[in-house]
């Protein structure tokens, strides 16, 4: 069987006066930070600085919640959390108490002690907040050894945007693929064909995929994409179907990101394995209907 991989995508670019992203707002739910308090309908006060965005994004990018975001959610995540300062031999979370964020460690040093266990000093913990809905017990003891400063985010502000974001990722990817006019038989595997895309992230000015020497379907999920004729291209648009109709076609025009752009893609070899494996499947449940 064909192993599946899916991610959640949802652009949460909110731009500041100079024209670049200064300020992100999450677009998937009314509940943000203002000054570290969760408001309900209020708009973060400020946003991370580039250098703590580029910090979190090296500690969360492969961390298995948040690796399955795309890069601008992860941002709109990180501009949400707020900062905690902890002073050395501060306890921040002992065990047995419950606990609602899930916090990344920014400077400084915290052990996490649980008994029978030696001590650990993690870069971030809460882990279970972030898919728990009911409110979590702590089994360590979590102490500052230094003075520290902690990011925070509430597991709730997570799950809302995780679940809208999939939400809405998915919806983009079913539209691309109604439309996309796929060969006669293929339409109703479209459900399960949206397991096999992966996410795609390429850097302003770069090239996305160059023409007949590309083998993948893309739906652009967040970012601005200029294909060679000249058109423009933003969130929802699709491009190079042609490699999956079957007859060996590719793609003919190149595309360039314009902003750092993230896609959902399909590659024509996955196309074929969940199309055959959806059968397989149909193919199996008929035989079991005539036993």
């Amino acid at each position: 069987m064909a192993k599946r991989r899916g991610s959640v995508g949802l652009d949460f670019a909110c731009f500041g006066m100079d024209g670049r992203k200064a300020r992100r707002t999450s677009l998937c739910s009314a509940e943000v930070f203002e000054k570290g308090v969760l408001l309900e309908g209020k708009v973060a006060e400020g946003a991370r600085s580039e250098a703590e965005l580029s910090q979190l994004e090296a500690l969360l990018k492969t961390h298995p919640m948040f690796s399955a975001l795309t890069a601008g959610t992860r941002r709109c995540l990180f501009d949400l959390m707020r900062v905690q300062s902890a002073a050395a031999a501060e306890v921040i979370l002992k065990d047995g108490e419950t606990f609602e964020d899930f916090c990344v460690l920014k400077e400084g040093e915290v052990v996490e002690q649980a008994d029978g266990s030696p001590p650990k000093t993690p870069r971030v913990w809460g882990d279970l907040c972030l898919v728990q809905h009911v409110q979590c017990v702590s089994h360590a003891t979590f102490t500052v050894t230094m003075p520290s400063t902690i990011w925070r985010l509430p597991g709730k502000v997570f799950r809302d945007a995780s679940r809208e974001a999939q939400e809405r990722r998915l919806s983009l990817i079913m539209t691309a693929l109604n439309e996309a006019n796929l060969p006669p038989g293929k339409e109703e595997a479209r459900p399960s064909l949206s397991d096999a895309f992966q996410n795609v992230c390429v850097g302003d000015g770069c090239g996305l995929l160059v023409g007949d020497t590309s083998t993948a379907f893309h739906v652009l999920l967040e970012g601005t994409v200029q294909k060679s004729d000249g058109t423009t291209l933003t969130a929802g648009c699709h491009f190079n179907v042609e490699c999956l109709r079957g007859d060996g076609g590719k793609g003919s025009s190149h595309y360039t990101a314009l902003s750092r752009a993230e896609c959902a893609v399909l590659s024509a070899a996955d196309y074929q394995a969940a199309t055959v494996e959806d059968c397989d499947t149909e193919e199996e449940e008929d035989r079991d209907a005539n036993v």
